[in-house]
């Protein structure tokens, strides 16, 4: 059985990145999540403590996360939990830190808007910025303009009756079951 959690806080530190000695691509930062209530009775927002969590990424989020999470930055950490015991320079059990082995982060939009572009895919090829195909450097489409949306005078006028929005099963304007 697979067991996520969820944390909703802010990056207290921008994020450190590197190698393991296998290749893959590793980021972490510090997250801070602050525990409180509305007091209804002084009218304010009351907060209690604050815990702190490691957070580790591996692979294509650890690339996003290190080039997306910032110090400061509100997110929302989904992951498994783990508590980590610590030993000092004696070998002495000193602690346990908590660490969350994140399977997705993202910003939390309560606090802030976001410009989100998909990455390509392992093994995909990317088309390099300013190419003609239209795409970006991450292999994403141009963002599509609402304002060049057709109007609704230029809806197919042989499937939807633009007075009635009926829907006609055939191509002729007579509603579906008559002849």
């Amino acid at each position: 059985m697979k067991q996520v959690n969820y944390f909703v806080g802010t990056a207290g530190a921008d994020c450190q990145s590197g190698t393991l000695s296998d290749g893959r691509v590793w980021a972490s930062f510090r997250l801070a999540v602050n525990f409180g209530f509305y007091d209804n009775e002084k009218g304010e927002y009351r907060e209690i403590d604050t815990s702190w969590f490691d957070v580790s990424c591996y692979g294509d989020l650890a690339l996003h996360v290190n080039s997306s999470v910032h110090k400061g930055d509100a997110v929302i950490v989904a992951g498994r939990l783990r508590i980590r015991e610590w030993t000092d320079t004696t070998g002495t059990k000193s602690g346990k830190n908590p660490q969350i082995i994140a399977e997705a982060v993202g910003h939390n939009l309560r606090f802030g808007t976001a410009n989100w572009a998909r990455s390509t895919r392992n093994g995909a090829k990317s088309t390099a910025a300013g190419s003609s195909s239209g795409y970006d450097s991450l292999g994403s489409p141009p963002p599509t303009s609402h304002a060049s949306a057709a109007p609704s005078d230029d809806i197919d006028d042989t499937m939807v009756d633009t007075t009635t929005g009926e829907i006609h099963d055939d191509h002729s304007m007579e509603p579906a079951g008559q002849s």
